[in-house]
């Protein structure tokens, strides 16, 4: 039996009635599916946990950020090159950006694999500078037969406890006199005064004046 049949048979309003309420039940019913949103299997999941960030710098501005990459059970099966690819492709949040590993590492049994993130941005207990470039005067290469230069020195300071002072030392930037340099000629360090860098720049002025017979 039809629902036209249906209608047909009640008198005018009834069969208005009976048609409001089909058509109700057919449309919420459309609804529900439409806007019905299948949830996310748990065990799919793949995610990162303790990221944390290295307790020293590795270099100048930079910091070593690690966390362990966990998946839901439906994935444990996937062998170590599955997690290796999984640990590549799958990216975190770091100062507010979405950054993918730099390299990954699979650790052992009962360890896991572990991704790992070189920061250079926003880690600034890790921006070593310099403090005031000191002349020392000119100095000679090759026995004073060439290379005439102006040394100039400086007090490496930001340093945080526990860095490697060697590392960050040759790797925190100076500009001198309108140069840039990546990093000083040579670092030490001197007890109870902290780490200098020394840099050895070209310069005319410091040419030896020779004199005639």
């Amino acid at each position: 039996m039809s629902v036209g049949f249906l209608f047909e048979l009640l008198d005018g309003s009834k069969g208005r009635i009976l048609q409001y309420w089909i058509y109700s039940v057919f449309w919420f019913g459309y609804l529900g599916k439409v806007n019905t949103k299948e949830p996310m299997a748990e065990t799919d999941v793949v995610s990162w946990y303790g990221l944390k960030g290295g307790e020293h710098c590795l270099r100048y501005s930079t910091r070593e950020y690690t966390a362990k990459l966990t998946v839901g059970p439906s994935m444990d099966t996937i062998g170590q090159e599955g997690m290796i690819q999984l640990c590549k492709e799958t990216p975190t949040v770091i100062h507010n950006r979405k950054l993918f590993t730099d390299f990954c590492q699979d650790l052992g049994f009962g360890r896991g694999v572990w991704g790992y993130w070189i920061v250079d941005f926003q880690e600034d207990d890790c921006e070593t500078k310099w403090g005031e470039f000191i002349d020392l005067g000119c100095g000679y290469l090759n026995g004073g037969q060439q290379d005439h230069f102006r040394r100039v020195e400086s007090h490496l300071e930001n340093l945080q406890a526990g860095s490697s002072w060697q590392i960050m030392c040759a790797t925190t930037p100076a500009d001198i006199d309108g140069h840039h340099f990546g990093g000083p000629d040579r670092c030490h360090s001197l007890p109870q005064q902290g780490i200098y860098g020394i840099w050895d720049l070209l310069d005319g002025s410091c040419e030896r004046k020779t004199t005639g017979p």
